[in-house]
């Protein structure tokens, strides 16, 4: 008695049926290479799983080269044919028979002695790269050597085709909205060391630029009035209140020699008080009113600071008062030329 099919079993034989013939219809084949030797066609074929290339799944391939008995087809080493991949992040090759280390198919022949055809396989899993403008298997040479003799033969290249992307569903948003993302504390810092060095910078040049303001407006000032101001500093320096009598006569006789110098053009900061009476009284453009006057003012000073004179506010309020008088009679006492003379090149280095 014949037994009947469960419908368990006639199931599982449809679906696997299906599925296989469904995984036979989505494979593609594509032919790289057909030569006719006269021991029969060689082939280079390249099979994927899918008819397409998609960027969501990896595709599996399969390079697989057939020739006849007594054919011998030389392949290009696994290395080399992985790197004529282009346009994938991966390219993991493993061989799906046995292959030498170069390439090598040698066939073979069957037990009965009749010719057969064997076939050497490569198989690689592919994973596209999104950012590949194309995919494609490039050119690779293949060695065939036959009774014919031996010959090198060229594969076709293959172009990837690229599998639709699918249609984005939801809704579509027109205003996306701005998120605002606070930088770090190293930003803050960064700028805020920037911000200060820079007020920093603006502080020093603008300090720079009143100095020399300062200094270009002393430098046209006459000699009289830069005498003038050059006492007036020194009143307001402190020295007489803390004191210090020696050098506040010191700056005082100083005060007096710079204006002579840049008067009359006598280097007076650089001679002793003898040195420069003797050029005064030669010189006829001191009276001997004006002789005497700086004869008492140094000689006066001179005790002050080499004959150890102790001096007093009032007597260094009264010096202060006879180099004035001095320097404005002087001055008023010449031509208008007088306080244009320009100053000896090395006077500038005297004055303070």
């Amino acid at each position: 008695m014949k037994r009947k099919a469960s419908p368990l079993t006639f199931t599982l034989t449809f679906t696997f049926t299906f599925l296989f013939s469904l995984a036979i219809s989505l494979a593609a084949d594509y032919p790289l290479l057909s030569v006719d030797t006269p021991q029969g066609p060689v082939s280079v074929v390249f099979t994927t799983d899918a008819p397409a290339l998609s960027l969501d799944r990896d595709l599996t391939a399969t390079l697989t080269a057939t020739a006849p008995a007594g054919v011998e087809l030389t392949l290009p080493p696994v290395d080399t044919l992985r790197s004529r991949f282009q346009g994938f992040s991966l390219a993991e090759g493993f061989t799906a028979t046995s292959l030498s280390s170069d390439g090598r198919a040698v066939p073979g022949q069957s037990g009965s002695g009749a010719a057969e055809a064997p076939a050497s396989a490569i198989r690689w899993r592919l994973r596209a790269d999104p950012a590949a403008p194309r995919y494609r298997l490039a050119p690779f040479a293949v060695g065939i050597s036959s009774s014919a003799g031996r010959e090198s033969r060229v594969a076709a290249p293959l172009l990837f085709p690229l599998a639709s992307l699918p249609d984005a569903t939801g809704p579509v948003e027109i205003s996306p909205r701005k998120f605002f993302v606070w930088p770090g504390p190293r930003f803050f810092l960064r700028w805020a060391a920037i911000v200060l060095a820079a007020i920093l910078l603006l502080l020093l040049l603008r300090l720079a630029v009143r100095r020399i303001r300062h200094a270009v407006r002393i430098r046209r000032m006459s000699p009289s009035e830069r005498a003038i101001y050059e006492l007036e500093k020194l009143l307001g320096s402190g020295l007489v209140e803390r004191g210090l009598f020696k050098d506040f006569y010191v700056e005082l006789t100083h005060v007096v020699r710079r204006y002579i110098e840049r008067a009359y053009g006598i280097h007076a900061p650089r001679q002793t008080t003898d040195e420069f009476l003797v050029s005064a009284k030669g010189d006829p453009r001191f009276g001997e009113e004006s002789v005497s006057r700086l004869s008492g003012f140094l000689r006066s000073a001179d005790m002050v600071k080499f004959a150890g004179v102790q001096a007093t506010p009032d007597m260094a309020s009264n010096a202060a008062t006879s180099a004035r008088d001095y320097i404005r009679s002087d001055a008023a006492a010449n031509t208008p030329s007088f306080e244009r003379n320009q100053e000896p090149s090395n006077a500038v280095g005297s004055t303070q």
